[in-house]
């Protein structure tokens, strides 16, 4: 059978070289780099994630700032304010817009805990963690998702969010 100049055949499928795929799953393919890079992306963020849940709490007794639970507390706090304020930003300005800032607020909280001893310092740097992890999460699962294959999408985002916290640890 001859394809045309697109290499589409009369019957509806794709030619590429030696291998013949349907239409729905050259769609596919290339659905899964968006998910795939959005999961990288995840990876690393979780990765610092992972650091600083293993480490802040001896972090905060060596230099003896509030205990490693008010911490997690505050994080908690920051990401669930994060994502209920968010929403509106992220349909005016985009998802790429929001990682953009969550890049610069992880960079600054980590250095502010590693660098300023301090209580302030410390607490700026939770509300900054905290952001930056409540907003990744769903700007990237966001640009990931797309409707026709949204359980690969979650599961290879979550699998990155997993791997990228245990990894993270080491």
């Amino acid at each position: 059978m001859r394809t045309g100049r697109s290499g589409v055949r009369p019957d509806g499928v794709f030619h590429l070289g030696r291998h013949r795929h349907s239409r729905h799953a050259v769609k596919a393919r290339r659905i899964v780099r968006t998910e795939v890079r959005a999961a990288v992306t995840q990876l690393f963020f979780m990765m610092t994630y992972g650091v600083v849940e293993v480490y802040v709490a001896i972090y905060a007794v060596l230099h003896r700032l509030l205990s490693g639970g008010i911490y997690f507390i505050g994080i908690a706090v920051a990401t669930v304010a994060t994502r209920i304020l968010l929403g509106r930003v992220v349909d005016k300005y985009g998802e790429a817009q929001l990682v953009y800032t969550e890049n610069a607020a992880i960079i600054t909280g980590i250095l502010l805990l590693v660098f300023a001893h301090n209580i302030p310092c410390y607490l700026l740097s939770v509300a900054l963690l905290g952001y930056s992890f409540g907003a990744v999460q769903s700007a990237l699962q966001t640009m990931a998702m797309l409707v026709e294959r949204r359980g690969a999408a979650s599961s290879t985002f979550f699998v990155a969010f997993d791997f990228g916290i245990a990894l993270g640890g080491f």
